[in-house]
């Protein structure tokens, strides 16, 4: 079962990745939040200033409060991008 899972997360972000702009990685840690690898002070702002932004794949520190989490989550429900997929790390 956990192969399949695999297969098909793989498979769901080669084809999210394979047209330019479309997925945003937004890293999430406890002290800062990075869009495309860049510290931003206004998620939503950064977001919205995107040409495009069908993904939004939010990729959280281990040791973020789950308040913070929530939080960024709503941000990007409230900005431009279709979709948002979760990683913890």
């Amino acid at each position: 079962m956990r192969i399949f899972l695999v297969v098909i997360l793989i498979l769901y972000f080669t084809i999210a990745c394979s047209k330019k702009n479309q997925m945003v990685i937004v890293e999430l840690s406890a002290h800062s939040i990075k869009v495309e690898g860049n510290l931003v002070n206004d998620l939503l702002k950064s977001l919205n200033s995107l040409p495009q932004c069908d993904l939004a794949h939010i990729v959280v520190d281990r040791n973020t409060e789950h308040s913070k989490v929530v939080d960024v989550m709503q941000v990007v429900q409230e900005s431009k991008c279709e979709n948002i997929s979760i990683q913890s790390i």
